[in-house]
């Protein structure tokens, strides 16, 4: 009907009327909400303002569209509508988000909401917007990044955030809490995969609150895969501190016959051309997780004489 129609604007807003007082019920329906987006395809600015404004009639009535699955999708096909140069539109978003943003961004289905809000967001006239958005997010940090879905949806909203305070405090205070979480169970994996990767987080401050921990780190289910990280695509200097760190730690052993421990020393042994178990020999030879040690230490260890056979002058 609309799209031969000649008074679309006309309808719209007819249609406009008869919904909004029941909008709740009309989005998160599989077929009505369908319509539903189809129908903001044809919706101008003002139109935008005027669902907008029926969605956010109470703070509740929101947060359960936006947390059920047919909701969240309408409510994404909404905020890709937003004019960020429209004050109205800006206003109604900030101040309900900063009632909402812990809730909506903690759910399956809402966190989808959330990353769509940061990724339409853009230009120059977003910028006062998506900073207030940063301060909600750092003032419940911990809970949004140790949560499954929080720190999934941390990752893309500082992907596409602009660099502002609120971002550079975000980031602040995700390293200043490296210890707590790097061994959470979600947490770990922000540092995971975004240590030594852009501007992210600055590993040679992580590096700093880390220090001193490492050896105990190398035995915690998530937090052994920082470490490896950290071994992995560390500088040289990280390398040898964290290597010298294991090393003369006292329960060096231990790490060694721990079941993620092992693996973060085999990591090492792969960046480093020195045998660093080498007095330790005697007790990993009959232990289970000791023999890959070994094994990887007399792999690295032929692979490095090979490499210095290679470079040996052949005899006249």
């Amino acid at each position: 009907m609309l799209e031969n129609s000649n008074n679309n604007n006309e309808i719209i807003n007819i249609i406009i009327s008869e919904i909004k007082d029941n909008l709740g019920e009309i989005v998160v329906n599989n077929t009505s909400g369908q319509f539903f987006q189809n129908l903001l395809d044809y919706c101008c600015e003002a139109q935008v303002t005027l669902i907008l404004r029926a969605s956010m009639i109470t703070q509740q009535s929101f947060v359960d569209i936006c947390l059920d699955n047919h909701g969240s999708r309408a409510m994404q096909k909404l905020i890709r509508k937003i004019n960020v140069t429209n004050d109205e539109q800006k206003s109604m978003i900030l101040s309900m988000m900063k009632k909402v943003m812990l809730i909506l961004i903690t759910n399956m289905n809402s966190y989808y909401f959330v990353t769509e809000l940061f990724s339409s967001l853009k230009g120059p006239a977003a910028y006062e917007l998506i900073t207030a958005l940063f301060h909600e997010i750092g003032d419940h940090l911990l809970e949004i990044a140790m949560d499954k879905f929080g720190c999934c949806a941390l990752h893309i909203c500082l992907e596409h955030g602009h660099r502002s305070p609120q971002r550079d405090r975000v980031l602040n205070l995700i390293v200043s809490h490296a210890l707590v979480l790097s061994q959470n169970d979600y947490g770990y994996a922000f540092y995971y995969f975004h240590i030594y990767s852009c501007t992210k987080i600055p590993h040679h401050e992580v590096m700093r609150l880390l220090r001193g921990k490492f050896a105990y780190l190398c035995m915690n289910k998530y937090a052994c895969h920082v470490v490896e990280k950290c071994i992995m695509f560390g500088t040289k200097q990280h390398l040898e501190s964290i290597i010298v760190e294991l090393i003369e730690d006292p329960n060096f052993l231990q790490i060694l016959l721990h079941q993620t421990g092992n693996y973060v020393v085999q990591t090492a042994i792969t960046r480093c051309n020195e045998v660093i178990i080498k007095y330790e020999y005697p007790f990993l030879r009959y232990d289970r997780l000791g023999k890959h040690v070994l094994l990887c230490a007399k792999t690295e260890k032929e692979k490095y004489r090979r490499r210095i056979m290679s470079y040996w002058p052949l005899s006249l």
